[in-house]
């Protein structure tokens, strides 16, 4: 296979793409509040287009926003929203992804877009401005047109994230792309470490400090995500998805799964 088709063949393997994109515009009055304790169930960008905006982060880290600045609001994370002043004005664009890992694209915790980079925060105005105007927007385009602009915010964040990741980080990354890529398969640890030119402990060390999780648990929690979607589909019983995603034995998939999802495989087909 050649070097082209193999890179295209790893891009492919991502398989990942947007669902259910929402664009919508608020008005409320002051100290109105919206409380999500269990997160919200998709994604967001969110521009304030007037007033003032106060999110309260898992009741700790506190997030104001005024007129002109955005933020981007990751599935799942618990917050509160509070209007500050008499009149305020919210534009947002929410939607679903399939992306099994967030480190890839998006982050798992609020980020006020281009606070560390005024370049980065023309971009997401220009970007934002263009979601807003699609709102008028009739014609077949339109899904396009926001489907377009929003990978390109996505992008826009994807690079300035990774402009934000420490020095010391950064040699594992490509590492976490490789796990990403070959989930199904066995992973040797000290192969992977010797391949990028790093010792096993100093790579087990950062990986860990850096994504919260071990080589193996963050493939295991690949392995998992994906094995719900294809239970989800309706086309796959436990043992196949299991076996599909790269577990050699049910019984494993099986305590895993409730271990990081807090409930039984249950959604595909019954095993024969």
């Amino acid at each position: 296979m050649s070097t082209i088709s193999t890179a295209l063949q790893s891009v492919c393997e991502k398989d990942f793409d947007l669902h259910n994109l929402n664009l919508f515009k608020i008005t409320r009055s002051e100290q109105f509040t919206i409380n999500y304790p269990n997160g919200r169930n998709n994604n967001i960008f969110v521009n304030v287009l007037k007033g003032t905006l106060k999110f309260v982060v898992e009741n700790k880290e506190t997030v104001v926003l005024s007129e002109d600045d955005a933020c981007f609001i990751p599935c799942g994370m618990v917050h509160n929203t509070v209007y500050c002043e008499q009149t305020n004005v919210m534009f947002g664009c929410s939607f679903d992804s399939d992306f099994e890992n967030k480190q890839y694209c998006l982050s798992d915790k609020a980020l006020v877009l281009g606070k560390n980079d005024m370049r980065y925060r023309q971009i997401y105005c220009d970007l934002l401005d263009s979601l807003l105007r699609a709102e008028a927007m009739t014609n077949g385009a339109r899904p396009l047109y926001i489907k377009a602009n929003l990978f390109s915010l996505l992008y826009t964040l994807s690079e300035e994230y990774s402009a934000t990741i420490p020095q010391k980080y950064k040699r594992i990354v490509p590492m976490a792309k490789e796990i990403e890529l070959n989930y199904k398969e066995q992973i040797n640890i000290s192969e992977m470490a010797a391949r990028h030119y790093i010792s096993e402990s100093s790579f087990r060390m950062l990986f860990k400090e850096h994504y919260g999780l071990t080589p193996i648990e963050y493939k295991n929690r690949l392995r998992i995500n994906k094995a719900t979607e294809l239970l989800k589909s309706g086309e796959f019983t436990v043992s196949e998805a299991a076996f599909a995603v790269g577990f050699d034995q049910v019984g494993y998939f099986c305590r895993l799964y409730k271990k990081l999802k807090g409930t039984t495989p249950g959604y595909g087909k019954h095993d024969n």
